[in-house]
């Protein structure tokens, strides 16, 4: 590690469910924040919410994540859907994109494909205008050090990183990023509830729970569904995603 080096952690939300994206963000917290652990282990999502907005009104907080869609999931896999999006939030923390060329000012469920959303804040905790970029630093790759929730890394990262398992419940900036993650997904999933009602993606969030699966047998599969993932693999869908057949 770079001695006075930019550390940041890595962590994704949303490996497991059948609908929906996948997130991965990376944080660099400057100061500590009471309460930020493994968002796995905040149950209440208020209090994701509130620790997300703790953290990225902090000072000095530089932040991405990354969002990748289910159809870019079915194209690569969830794994290789991961690395991307973990490798995309760190570029985008060390480098912002120009809004429009793969930045977004916000998440969205009326976006397709995958982005990143960003955020730095001065030292006041008063946020910085990412469109002026001559008035953004550039963090230097040999500056920079990513310790990356799990056992593997991106293929080709922006500068030197470690895995860390269980990085999440160990690390401050990996549990940082852990909730941006959690929280940004959470977020489109709410949009998507409004656009999909009949799975009420707002309470389970995509992942595979008994009213969910009930509610795919009932009403196919959404544009959002994950068709690769079981039990989906197993059906034939029409162009409407209404089940024609299914494997017993």
């Amino acid at each position: 590690m770079p001695p006075g080096a930019h550390i940041f952690g890595v962590d994704e939300a949303g490996r497991g469910p059948l609908a929906g994206p996948v997130v991965a963000a990376a944080a660099i917290v400057r100061h500590d924040i009471p309460g930020v652990t493994d968002s796995k282990k905040i149950t209440k999502e208020e209090d994701r919410e509130m620790l997300y907005e703790l953290i990225t009104k902090s000072p000095g907080v530089i932040w991405a994540a990354a969002v990748v869609d289910a159809k870019r999931i079915d194209e690569i896999n969830i794994l290789q859907a991961t690395m991307q999006g973990m490798k995309m939030a760190s570029e985008s923390v060390m480098c912002p994109p120009k809004l429009g060329m793969g930045r977004e000012e916000s998440a969205t469920c009326k976006r397709l494909g995958s982005y990143v959303v960003c955020g730095r804040n001065d030292e006041h905790g008063n946020p910085l205008d990412l469109n002026q970029m001559e008035s953004i630093d550039i963090l230097e790759k040999s500056q920079c050090f990513a310790l990356v929730d799990g056992n593997r890394l991106p293929s080709d990262m922006p500068c030197e990183a470690e895995a860390m398992v269980k990085g999440d419940s160990r690390e401050f900036s990996i549990a940082a990023a852990s909730i941006i993650a959690k929280v940004t997904r959470d977020r489109i999933m709410h949009g998507y509830d409004a656009m999909y009602p009949k799975f009420q993606l707002g309470k389970h969030k995509g992942y595979p729970t008994a009213a969910h699966m009930a509610a795919v047998r009932s009403h196919g599969a959404s544009p959002i569904h994950r068709r690769t993932f079981a039990p989906l693999k197993h059906m034939n869908f029409d162009e409407d995603g209404k089940i024609i057949s299914a494997k017993k």
